[in-house]
């Protein structure tokens, strides 16, 4: 019961705009006093937003039109002391040494933020012309001749380590 209490207050609060203070609030009304600590609390608010946000961007992502104008993502760290050093790197273990992955790399299919409980990672769709702005060679050529590339560079294996369990897959649109 306290989790579902707890995933309506999360609900409720999304619906008003996203805020911590606002989802204490909601808990507090509730349930009562919270049965979890504070940084517990604020645990579940920040990875289920960032879930949801990742989720909204994927299904909009998603649209034939959209895919089309926007072939490639760039995976955007925090960068501040509470990052983590894995997800720095993926920032520039991309195409050409940066952040932009294609978007039809598998790489997101492990890699779609959040990638743990608390990360505060994003990505941003790019165009061709953005990803070529942004330093990378492919999308320079693709700009240059007018056609996409033959066989697409997938970063994939080039990320030597493992994401955190039951994270970073991409999850709208996908059967349940």
């Amino acid at each position: 019961e306290t989790i579902e209490e707890i995933r309506d207050a999360l609900a409720k609060t999304l619906e008003q705009g996203p805020s911590l203070r606002v989802f204490r609030e909601k808990i507090e009304e509730a349930i009562g006093a919270s049965p979890i600590g504070p940084a517990h609390v604020e645990t579940v608010y920040r990875t289920n937003i960032q879930a949801a946000f990742s989720d909204g961007l994927e299904t909009i992502a998603s649209n034939p039109i959209v895919d089309e104008l926007f072939p490639y993502a760039e995976y955007l760290p925090i960068r501040d002391a509470r990052a983590r050093s894995e997800h720095l790197a993926l920032a520039t273990l991309g195409l050409s040494g940066t952040g932009v992955y294609r978007r039809d790399d598998p790489f997101w299919d492990q890699w779609t933020p959040p990638n743990g409980y608390n990360c505060r990672c994003g990505r941003n769709l790019l165009t061709i012309d953005a990803a070529a702005r942004k330093g990378v060679q492919e999308a320079k050529e693709w700009l240059r001749t007018g056609r996409p590339p033959v066989v697409p560079e997938w970063r994939i294996d080039y990320i030597p380590f493992k994401n955190e369990p039951g994270f970073g897959s991409r999850r709208a649109g996908r059967a349940a």
